[in-house]
């Protein structure tokens, strides 16, 4: 099979052939071609091994994680899909790959995700919020190894002294409507964002806090906790910020 397309398309599924949808690109023109370079070359055994690169518009992680990959056949029949995920995802790999799925997991114990795939959230008011803290900053999140999540934070304008206050990951996927912001998120047997937990900062007299911890919640890898929401949390439990967790490349 020779310049045979293999690519990334708008679909997010493999179980429907209606909604795998086609290329996914938002440049002018459509990359996905034999003139993008988006083939491969198969042999007289049927085997194919190779890489191409191209710009299509949609070029970071949080774009193209959960989307469908499909490979065709000489004539352009599809003929296989496979759906995009984070390299330490908890989905299985195939049976047949269980030799690179062993290697794989032997580095994502010591490795976890390379850093350049943290994610920030940019705090700013919590949706309703009328009180008088007006908290800002960030609140970044990395995976340092396996079934670990790492929080760092650093924020200004919250209550002074303000002592074993919670900033936890939330359930919602926005900081547009408070009803959405959903509780915490994890799948751990017990909830993880408590103060025995780890999942506290504490906030110097002048409103500053900046600090780390680190936790497991079952749901401890970069494609989990994309695009949810970061919350900061009064002495009283109060939700005074929200932020959503993005690739750093497109916070920036």
């Amino acid at each position: 099979c020779t310049d045979c397309g293999v690519h990334i398309h708008e679909g997010t599924t493999c179980d429907d052939a209606d909604e795998v949808g086609g290329h996914y690109f938002s440049v002018a023109e459509d990359p996905w071609t034999p003139d993008g370079g988006a083939t491969y070359d198969a042999n007289k055994k049927g085997f194919a091994k190779g890489s191409f690169t191209l710009t299509s518009g949609e070029d970071t992680y949080a774009d193209n994680v959960d989307h469908a990959v499909v490979i065709h056949d000489q004539n352009g029949t599809r003929i296989s899909c496979g759906i995009l995920k984070a390299m330490d995802s908890k989905k299985s790999l195939d049976p047949s790959t269980k030799s690179h799925k062993s290697k794989q997991s032997k580095r994502s114990k010591t490795r976890g995700i390379p850093p350049s795939f943290t994610l920030r959230a940019v705090m700013n008011p919590y949706p309703d919020y009328t009180g008088d803290i007006t908290p800002s900053g960030s609140v970044e999140v990395t995976f340092p190894k396996q079934n670990s999540t790492n929080l760092s934070y650093d924020l200004s304008g919250l209550r002074a002294e303000c002592t074993d206050c919670g900033v936890h990951i939330h359930e919602g996927t926005t900081c547009d409507d408070a009803d959405e912001v959903g509780g915490h998120y994890f799948s751990v047997a017990e909830d993880p964002w408590t103060p025995d937990g780890g999942a506290t900062y504490d906030a110097n007299k002048k409103g500053f806090a900046k600090g780390s911890f680190t936790l497991t919640s079952g749901e401890d890898t970069y494609a989990d906790n994309v695009d949810h929401a970061v919350v900061i949390h009064d002495q009283n439990g109060t939700r005074i910020s929200c932020g959503i967790l993005k690739a750093t490349d497109i916070n920036n």
